[in-house]
């Protein structure tokens, strides 16, 4: 026979259970097919996808200072607490690898080359994997390049192109600024 203690305990211990249970199987918005449960699973298939791909070396060298900052702005926004340590455990390796693969700056790099280095950098140094002589390399090498090689037009002597602007628009407009707690590593470069 159960005693009222154990009674009591046993509703203790399941009613958390019951809880979750309950929101994971709530619809994402009334009516939805699928729940909070599916839009979890989902989101680490991604971040699973995303890894396969980071994996693949072709893929990396072309795509991997994108890839890099995928992991690190999932690994600080995820409100799934596993989710977050999973993206700062691939972006952190991933930034180890990168950094071994770019250590010199290439001789001849343009203001493609450069814009992608240091976009890679600055999401290794945010995953804690720093290196300050490529810094010193970047700089170096990006002031031997005048703004044309940067921007694709001459700021000097023409307007900024219709197509650009465009761009810039519409991509100020989907973008935010990093949270000020993640921005110290970004203060470094110049």
């Amino acid at each position: 026979m159960l005693s009222r203690r154990s009674l009591l305990l046993a509703s203790a211990l399941l009613a958390p259970m019951l809880l979750l249970r309950s929101a994971e199987a709530r619809p994402l918005w009334p009516g939805a097919r699928y729940t909070d449960a599916d839009r979890a699973q989902a989101i680490r298939r991604g971040l699973r996808f995303l890894h396969h791909l980071a994996m693949k070396p072709k893929n990396f060298a072309e795509h991997g200072d994108d890839l890099l900052w995928c992991f690190y702005t999932i690994s600080i926004t995820a409100a799934d607490p596993e989710l977050k340590d999973r993206a700062w455990q691939i972006g952190k390796e991933r930034a180890q690898y990168w950094r071994r693969k770019n250590t010199p700056v290439p001789a001849g790099a343009d203001g493609d080359d450069l814009t992608k280095l240091v976009s890679g950098a600055l999401s290794a140094d945010r995953m804690g994997v720093g290196d300050d002589r490529m810094k010193e390399h970047v700089q170096q090498a990006a002031a031997r390049l005048g703004a044309e090689q940067f921007l694709q037009f001459d700021p000097t002597k023409e307007p900024v192109p219709r197509t650009f602007r465009r761009r810039a628009r519409s991509a100020t407009m989907k973008t935010r600024p990093a949270p000020a707690s993640a921005a110290p590593a970004a203060r470094n470069w110049k």
